[in-house]
């Protein structure tokens, strides 16, 4: 059935926001037990081995987090079939893994370190019985999910448990709602309402500071992606200036309060044609991101990334992650060492693969300044 080569292209426009040869080199590096500091010879992370195939089955609504003991993989393998994988740092391969069965059709997949407890996963699932509808899973220290109630921004610990309100909202509808965990114990909220993204904050008791507040407005926004690390909170998105225009990534820096300040992404595109699409953000240090995004014309997508500090400013050469024709939906995760990796999707002939290439990244003198955008 070649049906997902032929719709992946179509799939990714329409979120407007990728396949690759798998199991080859995709650059240059060697697996280093230590990855170094940010210098002007070291200024960015790197691929640093092979592509590897974690999964031969899998769907959009990967999440792809940071834990205690290294890295952990969530999505769905089939609509009813969750599946949660521990992956190691230094070699991107699949170490454990965890599967479930849904009742209700599968939307996303948070992975849980549970600790001794080991691996656990979050469903968002369809349940049109849920009193929380198009809920999210939050990865704080205790996880809860965070969705819509008649008209309402709620919270609760579980999408069938009675909401909580968080802030009321009858704009329209909500999309792309997400969230992570702050340095001090509480959560950022983002989503989009038509093409205005709104901002909350809660506190460690989960409770609102202060009112939600718009911090962007143009005529064409999607994917927001957001992340946390020391006193940065960074939240880059996908916008279009007219339907005939590319689509570029765009970001700002947001404040407690609420207030965002535009950050220039000087993003190099691969080429004059080339859409960037689909962001994704994860934290290096209590200075650095490393951004992921999709690019390429409607027929060749391919997941690429590069280093970047808080305000913006790239470091570093761009990492052209997957090494085939096309790919998408990448996200990244880096354990406390540097070590990491990126997952995206591969179409092929019986649907989509997971596949993921490991980086190493430098980190600041003074590592114990990090914050984890996913606990």
């Amino acid at each position: 059935m070649k049906t997902a080569r032929l719709l992946f292209p179509l799939m990714l426009a329409m979120t407007a926001g990728c396949a690759t040869t798998l199991d080859q080199p995709v650059a240059l590096g060697a697996k280093r037990d230590t990855v170094g500091s940010f210098t002007g010879e070291n200024p960015g992370c790197v691929v640093v081995g092979t592509v590897r195939t974690i999964a031969t089955r899998a769907r959009p609504g990967v999440e792809f987090v940071s834990t205690t003991g290294g890295l952990a993989v969530g999505f769905g393998k089939t609509p009813f079939e969750a599946v949660a994988m521990t992956i190691d740092p230094g070699s991107a391969m699949a170490t454990a893994s965890f599967s479930r069965h849904s009742a209700h059709p599968i939307r996303h997949v948070t992975p849980l370190d549970r600790g001794e407890s080991g691996l656990d996963a979050a469903i968002d699932a369809d349940c049109k019985a849920s009193a929380l509808q198009d809920s999210v899973t939050i990865s704080a220290k205790e996880p809860f999910v965070v969705g819509t109630a008649n008209g309402k921004i709620a919270w609760a610990a579980c999408a069938s448990e009675t909401p909580q309100v968080l802030w009321p909202f009858s704009k329209g509808a909500v999309h792309d709602l997400q969230g992570v965990a702050l340095a001090g114990g509480g959560v950022a909220i983002v989503f989009r309402q038509d093409s205005v993204f709104w901002f909350g904050r809660l506190d460690s008791e989960r409770a609102p500071v202060g009112a939600l507040v718009p911090i962007a407005d143009r005529p064409l926004l999607r994917s927001p992606t957001l992340a946390a690390s020391g006193d940065h909170l960074l939240v880059v998105w996908a916008e279009q200036a007219g339907a005939e225009d590319r689509w570029l990534l765009a970001g700002a820096s947001v404040a407690p309060c609420g207030h965002a300040t535009p950050i220039d992404l000087d993003v190099p595109p691969a080429s004059a044609d080339s859409d960037a699409i689909q962001p994704a953000l994860a934290p290096v240090d209590a200075d650095h991101f490393l951004l992921v995004w999709t690019e390429g014309p409607v027929w060749g997508h391919q997941v690429r990334a590069i280093t970047i500090e808080a305000r913006g400013r790239s470091l570093g050469s761009v990492l052209s992650v997957s090494s085939g024709a096309e790919s998408g939906w990448g996200r990244p995760a880096i354990a406390a060492d540097g070590r990491g990796a990126i997952v995206y999707l591969v179409p092929g002939d019986s649907g989509f693969a997971l596949a993921a290439t490991p980086i190493a990244c430098p980190l600041s003198p003074h590592p114990a300044r990090v914050t984890t955008a996913r606990l």
